[in-house]
């Protein structure tokens, strides 16, 4: 339990700085590092803790695979809400609330009256 505590505050607070640092190791190589950066989070959650270990660093990425594929399998169980990304701050500016339009009426001549003023073309 404490373990997961650790890997989520590790994954909250210095996961996203790792992830800046090494931007251009990562798309040299296509994303595949962060495979190792994921082992590396996982392997230091194993040096905070003295009841979880990690014995090596393919230990850890492999644990790390295992804990993603995990997460993701519980993840696509549970449904998600729909969330909006900025929640009434937008909103509540005037300014940027869409000016809301009349409906414009559109007006279809009768097929009929159409027919009388032009009967050369149905013939």
């Amino acid at each position: 339990m404490l373990a997961a505590l650790v890997i989520g505050l590790l994954n909250t607070l210095v996961r996203p700085v790792l992830v800046l640092l090494t931007l251009p190791v990562t798309l040299l190589t296509l994303g595949l590092f962060y495979f190792v950066l994921n082992g590396l989070l996982f392997w230091l959650a194993g040096e905070m803790l003295s009841g979880f270990e990690v014995h090596g660093f393919v230990a850890a990425v492999l644990g790390a695979i295992l804990y993603s594929v995990i997460a993701w399998a519980l993840s696509a169980l549970v449904p998600a809400k729909k969330a909006e990304p900025w929640p009434n701050v937008l909103s509540a500016l005037s300014f940027f609330r869409p000016k809301q339009r009349r409906a414009q009426k559109n007006y279809v001549l009768p097929a009929s009256s159409w027919r009388n003023s032009n009967p050369s073309f149905f013939q």
